[in-house]
């Protein structure tokens, strides 16, 4: 693998809280081998909600979730 392949893909991810507070809407991102990024927003702008799907806490109601083996 090179720096050009992604470790994590996320594409068309949306999710709305059980009581109705969208929080996530057609999200699309990918993180490639050997970059880093920084996470940034206002409070409330989904940043938590984000991350719960990067680690599969929370599910995707459409979109998906991909991560890779980093080995």
């Amino acid at each position: 693998m090179d720096c050009a392949d992604p470790v994590v893909s996320v594409r068309g991810l949306s999710y709305t809280y059980p009581d109705g507070t969208p929080a996530l809407r057609d999200v699309n991102f990918e993180l490639n081998r050997g970059e880093s990024v920084a996470l940034l927003g206002r409070n409330g702008s989904g940043k938590t909600t984000f991350v719960l799907h990067l680690n599969g806490l929370l599910l995707p109601q459409s979109g998906h979730v991909q991560v890779w083996d980093s080995k």
